[in-house]
């Protein structure tokens, strides 16, 4: 690598103050960065009901869980026994279209008041949900469509405004290092690129799941090139020792670095080995943490469900006191008593996908198309001061 003074601009030419400025900058983008992703991984992990990101969880974040809803999950599952098979068709039909209110009147009402408002009305006394008119069914009949317009739009301004300005700061230090163009160019580029990609990919998996790969390979690809222009410019600015020499055919110095680049790309990878050992460990030591925290949220919603749930108490106790679970197999509304710690082990997903535990669905009744369904669902009973059961 032969650099000729006066050609370019590199880090030899800089001052201490300059170095020690452009180090501070590198430093405090590398951490943010690093919160950042810590960020994303904590409001996007479990969206699946699984520990851990997945592609499933950015699915359920931009396009939402449109599989069902809080009431189509109620009449397939504990209440699947009590309503007709047209009928639950009808209801799940009508959901899909987001329960459009010039329909409840003429479809969905007699239907809820032939199977379901002898308990889910004000006259029973009950602490469930009001089904008895739309408003309330409402509460309980909205589909998850994922993030809105609205809101990506709003985040899509303001990370192309922000992230913009950081890679162009960033740039405009990381182009001081002496490299080869094919190296150095892409690095410069790749950045921008990816954030643009990244964005648009939003808004493309918000129509169809798939492009949820794309956030992934375009967040990919944006932490290693971001990545790589911080260690080289850090490892360049304090490292970087060229030796002066006087060429007889060149007037201006000339410097030579020695095995620069070798040193570089070891540095490089040291810090990624490092990085990558320091994030396995953070994943170890917060699994436990993160899977009582579903635990924890699991049981809010349950108990939000029967309007059992007090942030100001302890819903452990809330929950034990009040709610008795016990599995029942759907096809024939039997209680099961066997395999009960094999079924407490697995998410919904993983019932539906086991060929023990889960079963396929006929097209012709599949209206939500999701495939597959479990053999069996949990039933929580709701119990009295007498521990005797009220309601589920």
């Amino acid at each position: 690598m032969r650099y000729e003074k006066g050609q370019y601009r590199s880090f030899i030419d800089c001052s201490l103050a300059e170095k020690l400025l452009f180090t501070g900058y590198l430093l405090l983008t590398g951490i943010a960065y690093l919160m950042a992703m810590y960020y994303l991984y904590t409001s996007h992990q479990g969206h699946d009901g699984k520990p851990g990101d997945s592609i499933e969880d950015i699915v359920e974040t931009y396009y939402g869980n449109r599989s069902g809803t809080k009431l189509e999950a109620a009449i397939r599952g504990p209440m699947a026994a009590y309503i007709e098979i047209e009928d639950r068709h009808v209801i799940v039909e009508w959901l899909k279209k987001d329960a459009p209110k010039e329909d409840y009147p003429s479809k969905i009402q007699p239907i809820l008041a032939k199977t379901c408002l002898q308990c889910h009305s004000p006259s029973s006394g009950l602490k469930i949900p009001d089904l008895s008119n739309y408003s309330g069914i409402r509460k309980v009949a909205k589909v998850d469509t994922g993030e809105s317009l609205h809101t990506l739009v709003k985040l899509s301004h303001i990370h192309l405004f922000g992230i913009g300005l950081v890679l162009f700061i960033l740039g405009s230090i990381f182009k001081l290092t002496v490299l080869p163009g094919w190296l150095k160019y892409p690095l410069i580029v790749i950045p921008f690129f990816a954030v643009f990609v990244d964005i648009l990919s939003w808004f493309l998996t918000k129509w169809d799941p798939v492009y949820a790969y794309t956030v992934v390979v375009a967040g990919a690809f944006l932490g290693i090139s971001l990545g790589a222009q911080i260690m080289i410019s850090l490892y360049q600015i304090w490292f970087l020792r060229p030796e002066l020499i006087v060429s007889e055919k060149v007037t201006k110095p000339v410097i030579k670095n020695k095995n620069s680049i070798v040193k570089t790309y070891q540095v490089v990878i040291g810090i990624c080995l490092v990085a990558s050992f320091l994030v396995s460990i953070t994943v170890v030591k917060l699994t436990p943490r993160q899977k009582e925290n579903q635990r924890l949220e699991k049981i809010k919603n349950i108990l939000s469900v029967v309007q059992l749930y007090d942030e100001n108490t302890d819903v452990d106790a809330i929950y034990r006191q009040n709610i008795f679970k016990q599995w029942v197999e759907l096809e024939t509304g039997q209680i099961v008593y066997d395999n009960v710690s094999q079924l407490e082990k697995r998410s919904f997903e993983q019932l539906a996908k086991s060929s023990e535990y889960g079963e396929s669905l006929p097209s012709a009744v599949d209206i939500a198309n999701i495939k597959r369904q479990p053999k069996f669902m949990p039933v929580y009973y709701v119990l009295d001061s007498t521990h005797k059961c009220n309601s589920f």
